[in-house]
């Protein structure tokens, strides 16, 4: 692929002096309105006229762009992801998207559902996530990651509500609330991972907020309540001390006291050098090496390595025993 650009120049003004913080990391920014004149304009506006080769080719992707935003198209689109087979249903999970409402469900298969080798046996895990896109391109996110124990007849999982106000400078918060089974050594040995007496039932609830303050200058608070308690009530199964006696020892949960544990902390991450684009409420923003990602809210179209600096410049536990 090959191509040119023709740039015209005009009002020059020579030996001109600027401040040193003149020329920021913004190479350009178009508005809105600029995607939105018609070809009258453009026509009076151009300083040096299109030839027929470029005005065909415009043409084609124009046409291309048209088609591909039709109602009829879209709705295509959407009748494919969400339509229903076996293997969706039984292995893969079905997704349910409405372009016109800019939402999308993703549901569990029956597969999944099912979980056998889990602290206190069976657990039945229904994973769904829902995500909203407005046309402001701000967005809304839910994550219900929840199951329910056989044996036990209890219920663990997470919920997740991530809310992005500001798509521009990636602005968002978080709140979420969870009962699951933590590892008390999470480094430890494989074979000790197994162990239940490496289990303990952690309940929490959580808030965050993310904010890029300047170019590359990113904020991450969080601040997060856990309620900690042990296992040793929970019913299990014993063929697996009749199987596994001899390969893991000392498999009994640990009984404990209940106690809190409260954490706070704040993350400080920059990336230096980058250079940024705005269009169409978005910001694209490029490496020294001139690769790029997209933050509004869209995913990505690749991903790459970058180097950040991050300093944990705050990060605070508290531990206290129940009374």
């Amino acid at each position: 692929m090959s191509g040119n650009t023709t740039a015209t120049y005009n009002s020059f003004e020579l030996n001109k002096t600027f401040d040193k913080k003149y020329f920021g990391a913004e190479l350009s920014a178009t508005a809105q309105e600029a995607y939105e004149r018609d070809s009258s304009f453009w026509q009076t506006t151009r300083t040096e006229p299109l030839t027929q080769k470029e005005i065909r080719f415009i043409r084609y992707k124009d046409s291309v762009y048209t088609a591909t935003h039709t109602k009829a198209y879209l709705d295509s689109i959407d009748a494919l992801i969400n339509k229903l087979n076996w293997k969706k249903i039984t292995f893969l999970g079905q997704n349910l998207h409405n372009h016109e409402k800019g939402t999308t469900w993703v549901l569990p298969s029956i597969f999944s559902l099912y979980q056998p080798i889990q602290f206190g046996g069976t657990r039945i895990n229904p994973d769904v996530y829902y995500d909203k896109v407005y046309k402001s391109r701000k967005s809304i996110s839910f994550h219900a990651d929840l199951s329910y124990g056989l044996r036990n007849k209890d219920i663990n999982g997470s919920v997740r509500v991530v809310r992005m106000y500001n798509p521009f400078n990636r602005g968002f918060f978080t709140v979420s609330a969870g009962r699951e089974f933590n590892a008390i050594f999470s480094g430890d040995a494989w074979i000790n991972q197994l162990k239940r007496s490496n289990v303990y039932l952690n309940s929490g609830i959580g808030i965050g907020h993310g904010l890029e303050l300047l170019n590359g200058l990113f904020l991450y608070t969080d601040f997060d309540i856990n309620f900690r308690r042990s296992v040793s009530n929970y019913k299990t199964n014993s063929q697996v001390d009749s199987l596994l006696g001899d390969i893991l020892e000392d498999n009994q949960a640990i009984p404990f006291d209940p106690y809190n544990a409260v954490y706070g902390k704040v993350r400080l991450q920059y990336t230096p050098g980058q250079n940024i684009s705005g269009s169409r409420g978005k910001k694209l923003s490029w490496d020294q090496n001139g690769r790029h990602s997209i933050r509004c809210g869209e995913k990505a179209s690749g991903m790459f390595l970058k180097v950040k600096l991050i300093l944990i410049i705050w990060n605070l536990g508290l531990n206290r025993k129940l009374i």
